[in-house]
């Protein structure tokens, strides 16, 4: 089959630059045990990462600054998180900005009239959801998740998950790639991201997207 042309780069996590990189963290930051991730770093997940670069210059507008970084790596539209500053992005660039939003399955029926609150005012076009950074933890195939795949599918709209290990130091078993095999069977209908490549799970990752 020949490689599809003329469609751009999507990215489906994009931010925006902050001064105080540990308040970006800090509702994760809360969650985590090991003295190291709390005191020494400012990304959960400093074990990995190393030489994390600088955010923007001190002055500058973070929604020019960010939109210059997609057109230096050849990003063509991106997925922000619904905010003020995104609202904003979106009116300068139209084409180029999209809304997805996190969500806590934790609160089933808030989390869905959520869901349908933001697509009727904001066009919503994802939820994400990163079950292994939930308080309490919910596994991909919980049935507290079965209410959000049901309204994502009415709103026709895909759901981003989480898969694989952890980045941050929490247990990953409700990110197990096993899970999405259940939830492909009960939802056909439903358009499914794994985000973060699954790994370590990526050859089982192959064969479910093959069945």
């Amino acid at each position: 089959m020949a490689m599809p042309e003329g469609i751009g780069v999507v990215d489906l996590m994009i931010g925006f630059p902050f001064a105080d990189k540990k308040q970006v963290y800090a509702n994760l930051q809360a969650r985590l045990k090991d003295s190291q991730s709390t005191d020494e770093f400012v990304m959960p997940v400093e074990y990995m990462f190393k030489g994390i670069p600088d955010e923007a210059e001190e002055g500058s507008d973070p929604i020019e600054y960010t939109i210059a970084e997609m057109d230096r790596w050849g990003i063509d539209k991106g997925l922000f998180g619904l905010s003020e500053m995104s609202i904003e992005a979106k009116r300068r660039h139209p084409s180029r900005v999209y809304f997805v939003t996190e969500v806590d399955p934790n609160d089933v029926m808030g989390t869905v009239r959520l869901m349908k609150a933001k697509k009727a005012e904001h066009d919503l076009k994802a939820i994400s959801v990163f079950p292994s950074g939930l308080v309490p933890q919910v596994a991909v195939s919980s049935p507290l998740m079965y209410p959000l795949y049901a309204t994502a599918i009415k709103l026709d709209i895909p759901v981003i998950a989480n898969a694989g290990i952890a980045g941050p130091r929490f247990p990953s078993a409700p990110q197990h790639v096993e899970h999405f095999d259940q939830v492909c069977y009960d939802f056909p209908e439903l358009r499914l991201v794994m985000r973060h490549g699954a790994e370590p799970w990526e050859k089982l990752v192959m064969k479910l997207m093959l069945k």
